[in-house]
């Protein structure tokens, strides 16, 4: 595929910024917008940045006019569970608003979108492991809002004949392997930072239900490497580039994962232990999920290569012993 402008919302983030490693490194010329309400200026180091809301479409519409990118990828989005309980409008104007001005104007444009969609869509499955053709029922607020933004997206191709991808993500774990950039949210609520963050300060962590019907009652999760990931969304671009149609597609590592099998992996990597309390489940957890990743492989000729949670749990231990005291 030959070189390709695209732009990236959310470049500033955890995902967006290693996307952009990547898509750097195969020759691709990249334009990061974010506003930088949770991603870092630091961590936009491959290609040019624009500091901006995509809501602000008078704006974006302006920018993207001067960019004329072959392709838009779409990661500007909130994205905590919990917190979405707490200020659901907040989810609806950002992620929902989001991609109504971004949609409105590539259709406009005629500009393909990859979007950075969420497992989830789905919810408490009855089988596993889930496939595209799983129940899509929601159990958070940002679950609906990651739905609705799909649904855009197609009746968007219906109307106007717009082109994307919609990759629903599982759970996106490790860091880039040269240490330049990995996971820091903030407030973190992810269970790998966690577990790190539990090790280097001696404090407790938290594990939300010891009780759900699992092997070691702790809940089930498919963790995919961020690089892996990074991996998906070039494929994306390479397929709708070959006149791919429109479609979405699970991005995991095909396996689950246990809490505690997390917390005991990075006792042994660390050689340290890791203080632990047992807390009620929390609302809109379910006990198992882990993805079907088939269709992904079939038609978008791709695979995880980097998703063993041995090399997660370490490329993320590495990150984060050099990076601390940095963010």
């Amino acid at each position: 595929m030959y070189s390709q402008r695209i732009i990236v919302t959310g470049g500033a983030g955890y995902i967006g910024s290693h996307f952009c490693k990547y898509a750097k490194s195969k020759g691709h010329q990249i334009f990061t917008i974010d506003n930088l309400s949770t991603g870092y200026k630091e961590f936009v180091k491959w290609g040019d940045f624009f500091l901006m809301d995509v809501r602000e479409s008078n704006k974006l519409y302006d920018l993207i006019s001067k960019i004329k990118p072959n392709y838009l990828v779409h990661f500007a989005a909130s994205a905590y569970v919990q917190e979405s309980f707490i200020n659901p409008l907040d989810y609806i104007s950002n992620n929902i608003g989001g991609m109504e001005s971004v949609t409105r104007i590539c259709t406009e444009l005629s500009i393909p979108i990859i979007f950075s969609s969420s497992c989830s869509v789905y919810g408490e499955v009855k089988s596993l492991p889930v496939n595209e053709d799983s129940e899509l029922i929601p159990l958070s607020p940002y679950g609906e809002t990651k739905l609705l933004c799909e649904k855009i997206l197609k009746w968007c191709e219906k109307s106007s004949n717009l082109k994307y991808v919609s990759l629903r993500y599982f759970n996106a774990a490790g860091a880039d392997f040269d240490k330049e950039i990995g996971e820091n949210h903030n407030p973190e609520t992810h269970l790998i930072p966690l577990v790190i963050k539990s090790i280097n300060k001696g404090i407790k962590l938290k594990i939300f239900g010891n009780n759900y019907n699992t092997k070691d009652g702790t809940a089930v999760r498919d963790y995919i490497h961020v690089n892996d990931l990074a991996r998906a969304h070039l494929n994306a671009i390479e397929y709708l580039n070959s006149n791919g149609k429109s479609d979405f597609f699970n991005l995991g590592s095909g396996s689950g994962t246990s809490i505690m099998n997390i917390v005991n992996t990075l006792e042994s990597i660390t050689g340290l232990k890791i203080k632990k309390e047992f807390c009620p489940k929390r609302i809109g957890d379910p006990s198992k999920l882990f993805a079907d990743i088939k269709k992904a492989k079939n038609i978008l000729n791709w695979e995880p290569k980097y998703s063993k949670i041995e090399t997660i749990l370490q490329s993320a231990w590495d990150w984060h012993k050099i990076s601390i005291n940095n963010y």
